[in-house]
């Protein structure tokens, strides 16, 4: 719920939000795969378009496929991308939400 609340409830990558009937999912910066961690600064909001389109190609490689199809600059991406995974997390937010679905 932290990373989710951290990156504003929307795709780190190309945008699209919980609000617009998005399905999220968390999304390693550096794949699993090629030994990334479970960390919450190697983790950020993804959605499931572009978790399931990435695979585990590197950062900078999937941000430039991004861009292909959103028409945003590739760089922008990846500096948003590495932004959003250095910001605190909202613990007591998080907490605060879980709490309130209980």
């Amino acid at each position: 719920m932290a990373i989710y609340l951290r990156d504003g409830l929307c795709c780190a990558y190309c945008g699209h939000a919980v609000e617009e009937d998005e399905r999220l999912t968390i999304d390693h910066i550096r794949p699993a795969s090629r030994q990334g961690q479970n960390a919450p600064t190697n983790l950020v909001t993804c959605c499931g378009h572009c978790n399931s389109a990435r695979g585990n190609r590197p950062l900078r490689t999937w941000c430039r496929a991004v861009a292909g199809y959103t028409g945003q600059d590739a760089t922008e991406i990846e500096r948003r991308v590495r932004r959003l995974s250095r910001r605190a997390l909202p613990r007591d937010e998080a907490r605060e939400q879980i709490a309130r679905r209980a």
